[in-house]
């Protein structure tokens, strides 16, 4: 009787993706570990990766690409500065922590995401479905990245969860190469300035804040004109933002 070896098992497709965040969890250089990104994602039949960052606030806030590796056509409709709220799929990304697909984001009504006019495109370049990392990082700084597939994807939540640290962890190598600021505008606050400042921010006027500390209007209006001169505000509202995008109130 011949007995016949066992084969060995199948490496599960996840494994392309954590073994991508161990090699380059430390950093290194970008062009090398979107190589090693590329072959990593090749597992989960996803190609093509591109990533852009959306930091700031109100006309402040702007959409840039830190990396983009789309195939032609779709490459030349992802150019430049993005519209934040304008762009379905960057809307989503803001909107939204797990990946999504394409398809899924086509299938949802409210999204706004025209998947025949931008299906149309894909297909010219052999894309059917792609999906969609979030990226949600400290001080406000939003971001995300997408890949491609010619196929419709279906993730299992293991492999979800390793391909969004495998995309996180390219993320966080293309931030550092672009010199991304992610630190917010912060001061040191004394109590009573975050407390009028935390007031201002539940909509209360000079005259409510003195009543709720017990102290003069225009004591408040000077715990918050200090807090507004520390921060380099050109506003209550300016202050206010940046306080909330740093955690401070």
């Amino acid at each position: 009787m011949t007995i016949r070896p066992e084969p060995f098992p199948a490496i599960p497709r996840s494994q392309s993706a954590l073994q991508f965040v161990d090699d380059w969890s430390d950093g290194g250089a970008l062009p090398a570990a979107l190589t090693a990104f590329e072959q990593a994602i090749a597992a989960f039949g996803l190609r093509a990766p591109c990533a852009a960052y959306s930091i700031g606030f109100g006309t402040g806030r702007t959409c840039k690409f830190l990396f983009n590796r789309l195939p032609e056509p779709l490459r030349s409709l992802f150019v430049g500065e993005i519209d934040v709220h304008g762009d379905p799929v960057v809307a989503a990304s803001i909107s939204r922590h797990r990946p999504f697909t394409f398809l899924e984001l086509g299938a949802d009504a409210s999204a706004g995401f025209d998947l025949e006019t931008v299906g149309a495109l894909a297909l010219q370049c052999g894309v059917i479905d792609g999906v969609v990392v979030p990226v949600h990082g400290p001080f406000g700084y939003l971001g995300m990245v997408a890949m491609v597939s010619a196929e419709p994807v279906a993730l299992s939540p293991g492999d979800e969860a390793t391909l969004a640290a495998a995309a996180r962890c390219l993320f966080d190598i293309a931030r550092r190469a672009a010199n991304l600021e992610t630190v917010s505008r912060t001061a040191r606050l004394t109590p009573r300035e975050r407390e009028s400042m935390s007031l201002v921010a539940m909509g209360q006027t000079d005259d409510q804040i003195a009543r709720t500390l017990g102290v003069a209007a225009s004591t408040v209006r000077h715990h918050i004109d200090n807090a507004r001169a520390k921060l380099d505000a050109s506003s209550r509202a300016e202050a206010v933002a940046l306080l909330a995008v740093s955690g401070e109130i």
